[in-house]
């Protein structure tokens, strides 16, 4: 299976598998934009994945460790999109400060702390994974088959 990258800068680094046994290509930032707590990653490549495909874009495993949640997990890269691989990352609040303001009126503030990005430039904060696509049909119905679980929702199940 190939699949075809452009890079759009000439210090994007191509998506690559790190052993034989890896089950996602990593992906190596190229752009970081920082608006307040959110941080956008683009990775400095736009790609033609084969019709009847997508790419899933999550985390790296040790991202979990850092603080910051991505945004748009997982993220799908379409077959038919051509613009920039990109994803979105948002902090998680370390602590929140409170305080209060005395001029007359007593007025009390809350300020959220947040942790700054722990990735820079050059570094792996993502994998991807190149995923068949199954042709659906989407078909309305008067009614379901019965099933054990039947319309039992979150945590149902234990």
């Amino acid at each position: 299976m190939e699949l075809k990258i452009k890079k759009l800068t000439s210090s994007a680094v191509l998506p690559e598998f790190k052993t034989s046994g890896a089950a996602c290509f990593d992906l190596v930032i190229d752009q970081i934009i920082v608006f307040r707590n959110m941080v956008t990653v683009g990775y400095g490549f736009a790609s033609e994945i084969p019709q009847g495909y997508c790419v899933t874009i999550t985390p790296r495993s040790s991202f979990c460790q850092k603080g910051w949640i991505m945004q748009n997990s997982p993220a799908i890269i379409d077959s038919d999109y051509r613009g920039e691989w990109m994803t979105k990352f948002e902090a998680i609040p370390l602590e929140v400060h409170t305080y209060t303001i005395s001029s007359g009126d007593s007025l009390q503030m809350t300020e959220l702390m947040y942790p700054d990005f722990p990735y820079k430039l050059g570094d792996r904060v993502t994998q991807g994974k190149l995923e068949l696509l199954v042709p659906t049909l989407i078909k309305e119905v008067n009614e379901l088959s019965d099933t054990e679980r039947g319309t039992g929702a979150f945590g149902s199940t234990n």
